[in-house]
């Protein structure tokens, strides 16, 4: 059924009423409405949206790679088009993430040396504990902290909590890529 759209005056079966609801829109001029708000309420708008996504991480999440599936190169375009505020970008968060800079560093190394088996989520993040710890040790005692992997990667060893501990950085340094089979 057709219905004039208080707004625009056209007679359009695209009408935005909910139940119960007579507002009288279509939904062009429904929408061009809510923007309006949205333009002069930006505080109430990002708090409505916060809201939304927050209870709704799936259908985000679904936006998110449908967006990058239909625009592939896009974020390769803004990267190389502000090269200095995606690195300061990621400098701020290595700084605010140490323990994860180092572990996501380690993990890189030990994949180019074809050293990490496949791991559960919950062996993941036993290894940014270790690195987490590290970091703890650190800032308590002001003596540096290293994750030491027990077998080197050069050796054969692993990136896998079982083959992690943490020792000062002089012990580390000092044992360096040595390993004892017996």
């Amino acid at each position: 059924m057709k219905k004039y759209c208080r707004k625009c005056k056209i007679k359009t079966e695209r009408y935005n009423a909910p139940k119960g609801c007579n507002i009288g829109r279509c939904k062009h001029c429904a929408k061009v409405k809510a923007r309006a708000w949205a333009m002069s309420n930006p505080e109430k708008a990002n708090a409505k949206a916060k809201v939304w996504r927050d209870s709704n991480p799936e259908k985000v999440k679904a936006a998110y790679n449908a967006y990058k599936l239909a625009n592939p190169t896009k974020d390769k375009v803004y990267r190389e088009a502000n090269s200095e505020k995606v690195k300061a970008s990621k400098a701020a968060w290595a700084k605010a993430n140490p323990d994860k800079t180092r572990a996501y560093g380690a993990r890189y190394r030990a994949t180019k040396l074809a050293q990490t088996p496949t791991m559960s989520e919950e062996e993941l993040r036993h290894i940014e504990y270790f690195y987490l710890c590290a970091e703890i040790f650190k800032s308590h005692t002001s003596t540096d902290y290293h994750v030491d992997h027990v077998k080197p990667l050069s050796k054969g060893g692993l990136h896998h909590p079982i083959n992690l501990q943490v020792l000062t950085a002089k012990a580390n340094l000092t044992k360096g890529a040595k390993w004892d089979e017996t």
